[in-house]
């Protein structure tokens, strides 16, 4: 009975720490993804409705976490070592009550709500062969334009010119995805195929894509404004004064236009990637509280209280403050700002697809759930924060599930098997009850008790563990039964042996051995 009592004190301990860590234990936890982006090429053939032949572009958009999925290796680990299977029938549910979907490890496309992209096909006038030839016999040596220094300008101006060859179609009305119209995928592939050029003269030079992700968030991100970066975060990235693109040039040696020339069009010339500066709150209050601790301002009598310095106070316009207003402080002095219309700023990126640096063959699918990085030479590469679901609550969810149905296994063959008992002998209620209670309670065993404990097994669900103590309960009462008939007739056959020995030794023993010895006074 002590045993039993301490055990169950353990378990009641055991579940309502449990119970405490679920309302304090993170739903998500906070992770980095690797993004590779590549394209492929395809011609597709003239048709009678197009004569000009046209092509088809492939983007690749996948990724896989820096930090896999380790605890759902280590669940799955300590699943097979304890051989659990999980339930496949609704005993543990109540009416109206769903059980949660089951935390499962994250594909790529499961880290973004939408993506959006738009594409904008560049021509280029073919090659003419007899024309580069001529060209290049017209063209001074090498030495002649080291010497007269033209050789940069020259390559200036024919850049121009081919720049104001090309002809840039306006970017397509574009695509969109959202989570809700597909299931969770190893990649985004968008299939873009740009129409073919108007002229037999022209070919096709390049596809501009732009493409914005927004990736899947829980909490709401704010932008922090340049003030408090300034002030607060003084070695933050955004501080830094923009760098010049690689390929500006000064105003003074750029070529002016003639007026009769059309402008030269803005083409990218590298891809680009743009991923907003977003802040969560924990983040803010961690970054916060470090720089609290830093520069000591926590008040000594009071560690909930902040003392603020000329630096804090230039922002809030306060001596003091507790650090629980520090939110509504923020939003109060419009030092942080949320954005109204997404929720979530997108990443933006800029592709740009070319003949030359197409992937064929394609590679094959599920690079997210492969370690190998350098098999794809990805032109675009880049690092992001997500979210992923964190297995932990629901592992704790589980736990307590199995509890309950554990409980309610039980509690269903009692009440169950109490209307068995009732129907096969017709007792009363409180009776049946009662010799329940004492069963459960392993008072005794005995073929008196088999009847009540093959109800229990019959009443409980299948291949349960109750159904499975019953019946090794109804087999050990037998059992007991049969052993206490052999024990005594196991006693009953030594008592005769010790009779039969006592004979024998009897009859061994000389009669002059048993004679009284003689009195000799």
């Amino acid at each position: 009975d002590d045993l039993e009592r301490r055990i169950n004190d353990r378990a009641v301990r055991a579940r309502r720490r449990i119970t405490n860590l679920l309302e304090h234990a993170p739903t998500h936890r906070q992770s980095h993804l690797r993004c590779f982006v590549t394209h492929q090429y395809k011609v597709i053939p003239p048709t009678e409705t197009s004569p000009l032949p046209a092509s088809e572009w492939k983007l690749r958009i996948e990724g896989k976490l820096l930090i896999g999925h380790l605890d759902h290796e280590s669940a799955e680990a300590y699943d097979r070592k304890t051989n659990y299977r999980a339930p496949n029938d609704d005993l543990d549910r109540s009416k109206g009550e769903k059980e949660e979907e089951e935390v499962l490890p994250i594909k790529f496309t499961h880290f973004f709500d939408k993506v959006e992209a738009q594409f904008q096909p560049i021509y280029s006038p073919k090659p003419n062969p007899m024309a580069a030839a001529m060209l290049k016999k017209k063209s001074p040596s090498n030495s002649k334009k080291r010497r007269s220094g033209g050789g940069k300008a020259s390559a200036a101006t024919d850049d121009e010119d081919f720049r104001r060859s090309l002809v840039v179609n306006p970017f397509t009305e574009g695509m969109s995805w959202k989570k809700s119209m597909s299931e969770d995928a190893h990649a985004f592939d968008l299939v873009y195929r740009a129409p073919p050029p108007h002229e037999s003269r022209y070919q096709i030079h390049c596809v501009i894509a732009k493409v914005q992700l927004y990736p899947s968030t829980k909490e709401p991100l704010y932008k922090v404004v340049p003030a408090l970066l300034e002030k607060i975060f003084p070695n933050h990235p955004s501080n830094e004064p923009p760098k010049p693109p690689p390929n500006a040039t000064s105003s003074s040696n750029k070529k002016r236009p003639a007026p009769d020339e059309p402008p030269l069009p803005d083409i990218p010339t590298d891809p680009e990637i743009d991923i907003p500066e977003t802040w969560t709150m924990s983040d803010l209050s961690m970054a916060f509280y470090h720089y609290i601790q830093e520069n000591r301002l926590i008040d000594e009598t009071n560690p909930s209280i902040v003392v603020c310095n000329e630096t804090l106070q230039s922002l809030f316009h306060l001596e003091r403050f507790s650090f629980a207003q520090l939110q509504s402080l923020l939003v109060q002095h419009d030092l942080i700002r949320q954005n109204p219309k997404h929720g979530v700023e997108p990443v933006r990126l800029t592709y740009i697809f070319k003949v030359a640096n197409s992937i064929n063959p394609p590679p094959p699918d599920g690079f997210s759930t492969n370690d190998d990085e350098d098999r794809i030479p990805a032109l675009l590469q880049l690092d992001m924060d997500i979210l992923v679901p964190s297995l932990f609550p629901f592992r704790c969810r589980e736990i307590l599930r199995r509890i309950k149905r554990r409980e309610l296994e039980y509690t269903s063959s009692r009440t169950k098997g109490r209307y068995i008992l009732m129907a096969r002998k017709a007792k009363d209620e409180e009776d049946v009850k009662t010799m329940i209670e004492d069963v459960v309670a392993k008072e005794h065993l005995g073929r008196d008790v088999v009847a009540v404990q093959t109800a229990l097994a019959k009443a409980a669900p299948p291949r349960t563990e109750a159904r499975m103590v019953s019946y090794t309960d109804a087999r050990l009462s037998l059992l007991m039964e049969k052993v206490e008939e052999e024990c005594t007739e196991a006693q009953g056959k030594w008592h005769e042996y010790q009779q039969i020995l006592s004979i024998l030794e009897k009859a061994s023993t000389p009669k002059d051995s048993r004679r009284e010895p003689m009195d000799t006074s």
